[in-house]
């Protein structure tokens, strides 16, 4: 609409103008542009159907008393239209911007037009041309038809290049969007039929705009149109496309709501595991990448000696992981990111422990590398340190520095040495000494640090003892420590002392490193002093019901090979040993568990972000999760090769590497007996403890 506007807005100037010059008839007409001789040439040489625009009725008498304004007297031509006596001062084109009865442009619309125009087709006090008007509790829409129609007929004595097109093209958009919202209009008011029939009120979703005032047949008083209606014009266009959006998402979200009501009238329960569409979709895309990907990993690294040469190994792996959006994928979409629910979170880890755990925990604890800057970071925090994440390019990594060689079962147990690495801040850097363990991703790919180290630490020197009278949570804080930052200190300020030969997750990094008087800047500081330990339960919390995802996707491989083994081997029997009893037990249980497993980890994860209950409450299931899952794992895995029998020890059966990754899981991530346990050993003890408030809320 914005190049017709223009034309409009220029045929407009140009006709208001022409309708003042105060040309006699029939003498030739002056003009300050114009010589005599260049006015009588352009009248002899026009068509008839132009030189009707110059023959216009008589303006109306001006009035007696004139005091132009200085910003509307730029033109006083005198027009004696009978050829003495009366003048008409010109006020140039803004000062008439609508077709009046006398004017050229009012002409060529007709007087059918004009008044269609002036009575409420399209225009009304104070909206300008081209509006319906409505009550006072609604909003203005543009008549496009309208302003369509007399497009057209401008077209015709005023030609335009490409105008006519432009116009047919905006007339076919114009119908589309008036059917699209007669549609949705009609499908909401049947919806809210149907919600009133279940006597489900749902006020947020009731229309409370009234419907369009009735004209009251009175052609209201023209006002001229200023450059703020001309923007108006343009802006109550895209406000048709934007309602036609809210109409279809009101649509969408009542047609859920009409479907839950039907379905709480015919079921007895009020869960529903079915996958959303957009989840059905984001667990396809994941197997996908975990087949096709991910299973190739053991091939390049398996063959190597060492931990880190196969951890570097799956460098092209986890740049495939980056292009594909599965980092972009583990930041929320409000700060950037495609993430969307916790939940979603597990279906991808379900799928890619399913296949190729040790390179999926690479991609996997970038997340977790991310998570104490996601919560407990800033708008300047985010901005800083997020965006090499959200470009899907390059194999940006993270990292959560948290455990240390002497362990962190007690960090935080009053009057124990606390957390070794330590923290002081010093001519506005902050200088961190101390070691770490056990920290997926930290080293990087080069041995000189990850791209991001979340380091927990505790403020103090190195060697300073904790004082025992004081809460070790109150000293906690979390510093971003950058690759920049490492390069800008000497090179013995970060150290990466040896990589842990594990028998599982073979390629997966872990490494043991030293900071040494390592300064970074203090706008660095992620969590003061006291607000740490907080962002690490957290972090912990959501981490902890994701191992329970890692299980799953283990026993379900362990299932699968089993399954398949047992329906197509007879061990020499006549049928396949699927049929013997004692063989279905086992796999019935090994299914179960994964079934259980399952559920509790979805529920753990979608009560971490909806509830009910409070953070004890939702913590508790995420731990009840990490703790049951990670101590079923290896059963079901054991279970499985017991129906297989000895072949299932060949390596070649898979069944031994499934065992040596599941064995991990009741260690790391807080392990079960030193840290998970007793976490839930102090939610039991604590006063006003509520065991089922994770399920039905509060009592």
């Amino acid at each position: 609409m914005t190049l017709l506007d223009k034309h409009l807005d220029q045929i407009s100037y140009c006709a208001a103008s022409i309708s003042e010059l105060p040309f006699p008839r029939p003498k030739i007409f002056t003009n300050a542009l114009l010589q005599a001789h260049d006015i009588t040439s352009l009248i002899r040489d026009t068509e008839i159907h132009e030189r009707a625009l110059f023959s216009v009725p008589p303006p109306p008498p001006a009035p007696k008393a004139q005091n132009p304004s200085a910003s509307t007297n730029r033109r006083n031509t005198i027009f004696d239209v009978n050829g003495a006596g009366s003048s008409t001062m010109g006020g140039g084109a803004n000062a008439v911007r609508a077709p009046k009865r006398n004017t050229a442009v009012a002409a060529v619309l007709g007087t059918e037009l004009v008044d269609k125009i002036r009575k409420g087709g399209g225009g009304g006090a104070g909206t300008g041309m081209g509006y319906r008007t409505y009550d006072n509790t609604s909003k203005t829409e543009v008549d496009v038809e309208t302003l369509l129609e007399g497009a057209e007929k401008l077209l015709a004595v005023y030609p335009i290049p490409g105008a006519r097109e432009k116009i047919s093209a905006l007339r076919q958009r114009h119908m589309q969007l008036e059917s699209s919202l007669d549609y949705y209009e009609n499908k909401i008011a049947d919806q809210t039929t149907q919600l009133a029939k279940k006597n489900r009120p749902r006020s947020p979703y009731i229309d409370d705009e009234p419907d369009e005032a009735e004209g009251d047949g009175e052609a209201p008083v023209f006002q001229p149109m200023t450059d703020e209606d001309l923007r108006k014009e343009e802006e109550e266009v895209r406000t048709l496309e934007q309602k036609k959006r809210g109409l279809e998402d009101r649509v969408n979200s009542m047609g859920r709501d009409i479907s839950g009501v039907l379905r709480l009238s015919h079921s007895t329960t009020m869960i529903d595991f079915t996958l959303t569409s957009p989840q059905l979709t984001l667990r396809t895309n994941a197997r996908t990448f975990a087949n096709s990907v991910l299973a190739g990993a053991p091939k390049l690294y398996s063959h190597l000696p060492t931990q880190n040469e196969r951890f570097q190994a799956t460098l092209p792996i986890y740049r495939t992981a980056v292009q594909a959006g599965l980092i972009k994928g583990q930041v929320p979409s409000p700060l950037g990111g495609t993430s969307e629910s916790l939940v979603d979170a597990a279906i991808v880890v379900e799928e890619f422990f399913a296949v190729e755990p040790s390179a999926a925990i690479t991609i996997l604890g970038t997340g977790l590398g991310l998570t104490p800057l996601i919560l407990g970071g800033n708008e300047e925090l985010w901005g800083k340190f997020l965006k090499k994440f959200l470009v899907q390019e390059g194999e940006p990594i993270a990292a959560f520095v948290h455990s240390e060689p002497g362990g962190t079962a007690n960090w935080l147990e009053k009057g124990a040495p606390g957390l070794g690495t330590t923290a002081y801040e010093e001519g506005g850097e902050w200088v961190l000494n101390g070691e770490k363990l056990w920290t997926t991703n930290s080293s990087g790919w080069d041995n000189r640090g990850a791209d991001i180290q979340c380091v927990v630490c505790r403020q103090g020197r190195p060697n300073e003892p904790q004082d025992p009278n004081v809460d070790p949570a109150s000293n906690i804080l979390i510093l971003i420590v950058t690759r920049e930052d490492i390069s800008h200190n000497d090179a013995s300020a970060y150290q990466v002392l040896s990589d842990p030969e594990l028998p599982g997750f073979t390629s997966a990094n872990g490494p043991h490193s030293k900071f040494t008087n390592l300064r970074i800047p203090s706008s660095n500081l992620l969590c003061a002093p006291g607000k740490g330990a907080q962002i690490v339960e957290q972090t912990f919390g959501s981490s902890a019901a994701l191992v329970g995802a890692m299980c799953v996707g283990i026993m379900r491989s362990a299932f699968d090979a089993a399954l398949a083994f047992c329906k197509t081997d007879t061990r020499g029997g006549t049928v396949p040993i699927i049929q013997h009893q004692s063989v279905a037990d086992k796999l019935i249980d090994i299914k179960m568990r994964v079934e259980a497993a399952r559920a509790l980890t979805w529920k753990a994860l979608s009560g971490i972000e909806k509830g009910p209950g409070g953070w004890e409450n939702r913590i508790e299931t995420a731990l009840e999760a990490k703790v049951w899952c990670s101590e079923q794992v290896t059963k079901c895995v054991v279970d499985a090769m017991s129906v297989v029998g000895m072949r299932s020890y060949e390596k070649s059966m898979g069944f031994s590497r499934m065992l040596d990754d599941a064995v991990c899981l009741p260690l790391f991530d807080g392990g079960n007996v030193g840290v998970r346990r007793r976490q839930l050993e102090k939610i039991f003890q604590s006063d006003g403890y509520e065991p089922w408030a994770g399920t039905y809320s509060s009592s």
